[in-house]
């Protein structure tokens, strides 16, 4: 029975947060992002306005999904412009060219403005920039370094790294050609990390404006002629009105979740939460564990992360829950901890991934309660000698395999009655040796057996 509640647990909390996961997902896909302040068609036709969306942290899956949907949010509600005021220090390749891609192909022209100042457009963030029809930047910021390296962030070598270096190369140069910007600039920030603050990008024309506020920014790119798929534009864009475009929560949670040590912890003591509800059962470890470890996996998948950095993670929590009942003398959880700590290495998201001052403290701790479940399950295991039904065990016989002990003598002894051992103690008063046969006379379900010698 015991096992069944804990298997009804366990099932109720997925249950729960499958039901959770359903009603966000159809919140989100019911719900796209949509402008702070609605107008009406006529409204709109009478006051011009451009969206904005503010952004600031690494390019990932979620960012993508964002900044895609608020431009179409923009192009949906009429807006003049979509802006993207910018601040990031790179990310991974793929989702930038999401997002560049919908920049491109864009209905409408799309402003990047790097701000506030001290933010900057790194790595990925130049290639986005060069994507927008227009682009300016706030003083005290700064542009590029966006030299393509590996997915555990290290430096590329040899022809893998000519070959997505030329590449990198070929594509941001044809957006600053497209959009009439520095090509030169643009390929030296991929080749050799070049990088410019503001005044200077100006001058080299990487970016249209350098303004201290987007209304400035507007006034200054106003009149300007971009690029559209539809054809050539002008863009007037002075004192028309600024909307500010709402992040929805869950795309906040999301880009919460997209921390790669953040996740990593969700999932690791989710699943101790949860292998802690079977041995004692309280419903609310049970559904948090579930919760944190399914949230923690949301955000690797939202981080791209390695598949055999995950499978390592689940291999090695599995041993070391494993050899709670397999009698390996910690051979299963010396390979479990291995196992773990080499998945948490593996687990580097494009460059973004775990310091050793995440690994190691998670990798102690998966060792402590390893040992701390292992512990418990064998105490556990000497206080119930006894199954159900044992009191059909009186008048049998069986054999001394450890001296038993008169009542209240340590340590307990051990009879074997049938091929299972028991714990179990002399009625005689005196010691019996191994090998002694003997009678079970009583049964207690806390003290043993109670034997008299044959």
């Amino acid at each position: 029975m015991r096992i069944l509640r804990r298997l009804a647990t366990a099932a109720l909390a997925l249950g729960l947060l499958a039901g959770v996961s359903g009603l966000v997902g159809a919140a989100a896909a019911a719900s796209p992002i949509g402008p702070a302040v609605s107008a009406t068609p006529a409204t709109a036709a009478t006051a011009p306005h451009v969206d904005v969306l503010t952004f600031s942290g690494a390019i990932d899956p979620a960012s993508a999904d964002l900044m895609t949907s608020a431009l179409t949010a923009a192009t949906r509600d009429g807006a003049a412009a979509f802006v993207l005021q910018l601040n990031t220090p790179g990310g991974d390749l793929t989702s930038m060219r999401t997002i560049a891609e919908a920049f491109l192909n864009g209905a409408i022209p799309t402003i990047v403005y790097v701000a506030p100042s001290g933010a900057r457009a790194g790595s990925a963030g130049t290639f986005i920039t060069y994507a927008a029809q227009l682009a300016g930047m706030a003083p005290g910021t700064e542009i590029g370094a966006a030299s393509p390296v590996g997915a555990q962030g290290q430096t590329l070598t040899g022809t893998e790294a000519t070959k997505i270096t030329n590449d990198a190369i070929a594509m941001i140069t044809a957006w600053a050609e497209r959009n009439g910007r520095n090509a030169t600039f643009a390929g030296d920030a991929v080749r050799s990390a070049a990088s410019l603050p503001a005044e200077a990008a100006l001058q080299q024309h990487v970016v249209n404006a350098v303004a201290p506020n987007l209304p400035d920014l507007l006034r200054q790119v106003d009149g300007a002629t971009v690029h559209l798929q539809s054809g050539d534009r002008t863009v007037h864009l002075a004192g028309d009105r600024i909307v500010n475009l709402p992040v929805p929560w869950w795309t906040q949670a999301l880009l919460g979740l997209a921390d790669p040590s953040l996740a990593y912890w969700l999932f690791t003591l989710g699943f101790w939460a949860i292998v802690i509800e079977f041995f004692h059962p309280t419903l609310i470890g049970g559904v948090a564990g579930a919760i944190a470890a399914l949230l923690g996996l949301v955000g690797m998948e939202i981080l791209s992360v390695s598949v055999v950095g995950v499978a390592l993670l689940v291999v090695g929590l599995g041993l070391l829950v494993a050899d709670v009942t397999a009698p390996t003398h910690g051979v299963l959880t010396a390979g479990g901890l291995i196992a773990f700590v080499l998945g948490s290495i593996l687990l580097n998201p494009a460059g973004t991934g775990l310091s050793p001052w995440a690994i190691v403290p998670a990798a102690l701790i998966c060792a402590v309660l390893g040992a701390a479940i292992a512990l418990g399950a064998l105490r556990l295991h000497k206080r119930r000698p006894l199954a159900m039904g044992a009191h059909a065990l009186l008048g049998r016989t069986g054999a001394v395999t450890q001296t038993v002990r008169p009542l209240g003598e340590e340590p307990a002894g051990q009879v074997e009655v049938g091929g299972t051992y028991w714990r179990a103690y002399s009625a005689a008063g005196h010691d019996l040796q191994p090998g002694t046969a003997v009678e079970i006379v009583g049964v207690d379900p806390d003290l043993g057996l109670e034997v008299w010698e044959v």
